[in-house]
């Protein structure tokens, strides 16, 4: 998944996709979200570039995109492994023990929050603000817990 990139190459990549959805919106900047799935789908983040290419492709300004990027918890801004754990750490989900899911996942897991395995195989146990703080405590995983479990009682 990882590609080289340049505003060029994303632009030439994406371009026509991203215009394509525009179609769809009343407005460019309503397809800021949509053109960021995109490149997180060929380059696997997103990052100044990206902002910079959808930027041009859909004529908004840059910060922009990078206001939506860096809102969003759904948009990595740094390469992630193959499956990749969030934990809502807010404050309800704070008190109903997310730091004893923390420590436990990291225990388990062999990894601090922020890091990756060694393999890349499983992402970075991160600490992010989930939507469904109503649902405190919350785990949410990108992918099969089966592959991933497997992988954690090597």
């Amino acid at each position: 998944m990882k590609t080289e990139r340049s505003v060029a190459t994303i632009r030439a990549d994406l371009g026509e996709s991203i215009r394509e959805i525009t179609t769809h919106y009343p407005k460019n900047r309503s397809a800021i979200m949509p053109a960021l799935y995109l490149a997180q789908e060929k380059y696997g983040s997103v990052d100044g570039y990206v902002y910079q290419a959808i930027a041009e492709i859909l004529d908004v300004p840059e910060i922009y995109v990078f206001e939506v990027a860096s809102f969003y918890t759904m948009y990595n801004r740094k390469e992630v492994g193959k499956f990749h754990i969030q934990l809502c750490t807010n404050v309800s989900c704070m008190l109903l023990g997310a730091y004893n899911v923390l420590d436990h996942l990291e225990q388990r897991l062999g990894i601090k929050a922020g890091e990756t395995t060694s393999a890349r195989y499983l992402q970075a146990l991160t600490e992010r603000v989930s939507n469904m703080k109503y649902l405190a405590d919350v785990v949410a995983m990108l992918g099969s817990l089966d592959p991933v479990m497997a992988e954690v009682d090597k």
